[in-house]
């Protein structure tokens, strides 16, 4: 259980921490903002298009914790990457492969949790790990602002790929 907490936890507060950024960081980067608005609209169908295909890849493959394992350790050089961008069509296409990638995640962490939670605590369950999104908020949020101010979108960013690196250790943990 806490390993699969620690799965939901981090890209909660990888996603909470990168949002509010890239829209500054795309207007920084020389977006106007119907641009900007456009640019968020895509990254966020790549979020929904990863999470109809982790229900697709769980069904398909049942490889669960391999896909959660490789969906991650892409995402760090993505996500590494996104930082180091100064074209607004490059930065489209890296959130929209780690928005992707992420719906990937957080939903099989929601079939994984189904699937081994016992019938009778998996309210409780459920509750704990849509927890992790609130707590990923507030991390991601008092985090990555400060870390910006202070060392630039590039190192938030790295700061980030970093955090992900992490990630895989707690995918072979569950």
């Amino acid at each position: 259980m806490f390993s699969l907490l620690l799965c939901s936890l981090v890209p909660w507060t990888t996603g909470n921490g990168l949002a509010p950024l890239l829209p500054v960081y795309a207007t920084q980067i020389g977006a106007a903002p119907a641009l900007v608005g456009y640019f968020l609209s895509i990254t966020y169908i790549g979020l929904a298009a990863g999470t109809i295909s982790a229900g697709w890849l769980s069904d398909r493959f049942q490889l669960r914790k391999a896909t959660m394992l490789v969906s991650t350790t892409i995402m760090i050089p993505l996500t590494w990457i996104l930082g180091k961008t100064t074209s607004v069509a490059v930065l489209t296409g890296l959130s929209t492969s780690i928005w992707f990638l992420g719906g990937i995640n957080l939903t099989t962490i929601s079939i994984i949790t189904g699937l081994f939670a016992e019938e009778t605590q998996r309210g409780r369950i459920f509750g704990v790990v849509a927890l992790m999104g609130t707590a990923g908020a507030i991390l991601g949020g008092l985090t990555m602002g400060p870390n910006d101010d202070k060392w630039g979108y590039s190192a938030s960013f790295e700061i980030i790929s970093i955090f992900i690196y992490f990630r895989p250790l707690r995918v072979v943990l569950l």
